[in-house]
């Protein structure tokens, strides 16, 4: 009975946790016991084997708000510093706060990135590199995208190599992250950069069309040269005639990059999809390529 009791009410002191409204109240009690602090709830989360009271703990450190950053800051830095990927479960779980927890608006990036940035390399336990690029996509900074772009890199090439760290699935999910996480950056060198990835279809990379898709609903006008190689890209998946017979390449491809630059209405876009609607009145490409110019006149006017 005193089991049942206990589980209970930590569930009921979860529930308070994950309550944003009841959070600040929860905080104010929290902080009279000092095993229920930031920092001791860190420590006590370090060496924690059981699933549920790790959630737990996790719920009350980020209960506490924009104080607790700190303690688990000092908690991930002391542990990459000491215990390098001994400790990669608890790195992981801090990773995942500082994502969740508010950050002062003035606190500098530069350690933070440094540390993240490391732990997401390759050869880094498999859920700590997957959290650890979460939290680069979030970071809106040009060092977090200059890390990614490096990730980027990375991976491709392990993707490509015999000998690789992680099974061939493991690097495409890597390679999703990554790029989801440049796509989020929404710069002209990130979309740069998920742009020549996604057009390099290589099967190795898994599937790159697919990873464009992050960038669909932007205009990508911001980056001319990334717009050129997607029109670029529609230009030659579009099909041949030979005497009057229509000869489909690709059909996946051309919709998925129609798709792409239906949020993109330049003036190379507009001539690429007026050409395809002409050329191929019949195709369901050609329908998708007059609704995306229907769409652009709807919004210029």
């Amino acid at each position: 009975v005193g089991a049942e009791r206990a589980a209970r009410l930590r569930a009921r002191l979860r529930s308070l946790a994950e309550d944003v409204a009841a959070q600040p109240a929860l905080a104010r009690i929290l902080n009279f016991f000092p095993a229920f602090r930031p920092a001791e709830l860190c420590g006590a989360l370090q060496g924690e084997e059981k699933r549920e009271r790790r959630r737990l703990l996790l719920a009350l450190i980020e209960a506490h708000g924009m104080p607790a950053r700190e303690a688990v800051w000092k908690r991930l830095d002391d542990s990459v510093r000491t215990f390098g990927d001994g400790d990669s479960y608890f790195q992981r779980n801090l990773l995942h706060l500082l994502r969740r927890l508010p950050r002062p608006a003035d606190l500098l990036w530069d350690d933070e990135i440094a540390a993240v940035s490391r732990l997401s390399e390759p050869g880094r336990p498999l859920p700590l590199v997957k959290e650890a690029i979460a939290n680069l996509g979030q970071i809106k900074h040009e060092r977090a995208e200059s890390a990614l772009e490096s990730r980027l890199a990375d991976y491709e090439a392990m993707a490509l190599r015999s000998d690789s760290l992680y099974e061939a699935r493991d690097v495409q999910a890597l390679l999703d992250r990554v790029v989801y996480g440049l796509a989020r950056h929404g710069s002209p060198s990130a979309i740069r950069a998920v742009v020549v990835h996604g057009l390099k279809r290589q099967s190795q990379l898994g599937d790159t069309l697919a990873r464009l898709g992050e960038l669909a609903g932007m205009d990508l006008s911001v980056d001319e040269p990334s717009v050129a190689k997607l029109v670029a890209a529609v230009q030659a998946e579009a099909p041949k005639r030979v005497f009057g017979l229509v000869l489909p390449k690709n059909p996946y491809a051309l919709l998925k990059l129609i798709d792409l630059l239906s949020s993109t209405p330049s003036r190379a876009v507009r001539e690429a999809f007026k050409d395809l609607a002409e050329r191929f009145p019949d195709q369901p490409f050609a329908e998708a390529a007059r609704q995306a110019l229907t769409e652009f006149d709807t919004v210029r006017t």
